[in-house]
């Protein structure tokens, strides 16, 4: 009988130790969670952003004031299809 209770003890403390592991794996990927959406969103705006610069001739030698008044002047700054 005492051999049983010392069994079930120690699976009773192998499964409080798991629990303890799962619950801090569970604790680290919600702290990474918002980390990789950051790096997502930070690679979406670059991919993104660099469009535009694949339909220039010279990109480089365009100042960024230059770049903004065309986009003003062509009205491509807009979010919604007319």
């Amino acid at each position: 009988m005492n051999e049983k209770l010392d069994r079930m003890k120690d699976q009773n403390e192998k499964a409080k130790q798991k629990l303890r592991y799962c619950q801090h794996q569970e604790k680290m990927l919600e702290h990474r969670m918002p980390e990789l959406t950051r790096k997502a969103r930070t690679h979406r705006l670059c991919t993104r952003g660099g469009m535009p610069e694949s339909f220039l001739i010279c990109p480089g030698e365009l100042t960024n004031d230059q770049i903004n008044c065309d986009r003003l002047m062509h009205g491509t700054n807009r979010n919604l299809p007319e």
